[in-house]
């Protein structure tokens, strides 16, 4: 194969590579940049949602509609941390996390228990 040819056959080559993959690179999502949370001015608050469906606060039971008071008046500063029971199904987490999210003025996030190392 002479010079010119297998120049010719290289840039055909990562040409059709760069237009194949054109469609590829449009159906993708825009990046998204997750950095890393604030350091929190004050400690946050932590929920926990046991597998019979009773909600604690930093440690104490509380009720549903007592929670959603605490939660609404609380200053936004700081946030609150989910901790949910194994007990529970994945679409009852996924309802604890938005009804927090509602009552809540602070950024709610899903804590995942650390398991044994």
């Amino acid at each position: 194969m002479t010079t010119p040819l297998f120049a010719l056959t290289a840039l055909t080559v990562v040409l059709l590579t760069a237009v194949a993959t054109v469609p590829e690179l449009l159906r993708l999502k825009d990046p998204r940049v997750t950095l890393a949370p604030p350091q929190e001015s004050r400690a946050p608050w932590v929920v926990v949602r046991a597998g019979g469906g009773s909600w604690f606060l930093n440690g104490s039971p509380i009720g549903a509609v007592a929670l959603a008071a605490q939660l609404k008046s609380a200053p936004p500063e700081g946030s609150v941390r989910l901790l949910v029971s194994s007990a529970l199904a994945t679409g009852e987490v996924s309802r604890s996390l938005a009804w927090l999210r509602q009552q809540s003025r602070q950024p709610v996030l899903l804590e995942l228990a650390q398991g044994p190392r």
